[in-house]
């Protein structure tokens, strides 16, 4: 597994990672936080405005409703879609997540193994 240090990495490359997935407002929509690290991950988004991931795990996030936020711990397999550069978002798209925990902000309300 590729670590996400402040080196020079292409685009196209497959990363796993463990993080916290959010959306919410800004660009791009959703966000992975690389746990351990001030690092991100921005989630490319579709023609449509819809990030690019996997429809369960946007279920999962109950995407598109405010008012039920959520947060999603996994381990994620990402596809890099621009280079790595320190102090600057990379973009991705996600391919799978795993180990998956999906909590309210409160409490944990959702656990699986994977999608």
């Amino acid at each position: 597994m590729p670590a996400l240090i402040a080196t020079a990495q292409p685009a196209g490359e497959i990363l796993s990672v463990h993080g916290r997935l959010v959306c919410g407002n800004g660009t791009p929509s959703c966000r992975i936080w690389i746990v351990g690290s001030n690092r991100k991950l921005g989630v490319r988004e579709l023609q449509d405005e819809v990030p690019d991931m996997p429809d369960p795990l946007l279920k999962l996030l109950a995407y598109g409703r405010p008012e039920d936020y959520r947060a999603v711990y996994a381990d994620f397999k990402v596809e890099a879609l621009t280079p790595d550069k320190p102090d600057h978002m990379r973009m991705v798209r996600v391919i799978s997540a795993s180990k998956i925990v999906v909590t309210n902000g409160k409490e944990i309300i959702i656990m699986k193994d994977n999608l």
